[in-house]
């Protein structure tokens, strides 16, 4: 939902604790809290129809199975280590 006061698209509910909840929700009013500029301010439960006043999920990244490497470790290695194409090449010509 639109912020009334920066209309940028981050206003989400926010929840109000104790019986001033309780007033707002008799008075089918819905608290919301903008994201972006963090100003809060009440809007009319018709006003929120068909509008997006959940915040979105954010992704989190997958843990790898125990015992097995991540992908980065699978697919790059350190440079300069022990076993690495350089130090190959200088066993063999020595």
């Amino acid at each position: 939902m639109k912020c009334r006061r920066c209309w940028s698209d981050k206003a989400y509910i926010r929840t109000v604790p104790g019986w001033k909840g309780i007033l707002l929700s008799w008075a089918l009013l819905v608290p919301m809290r903008c994201h972006h500029c963090y100003e809060k301010f009440v809007v009319s439960w018709f006003f929120t129809i068909g509008k997006q006043v959940r915040p979105p999920q954010t992704r989190v990244a997958s843990q790898a199975a125990p015992g097995r490497l991540s992908h980065a470790a699978q697919c790059y290695r350190p440079r300069g280590l022990a076993g690495s194409h350089q130090d190959q090449r200088r066993s063999r010509a020595a």
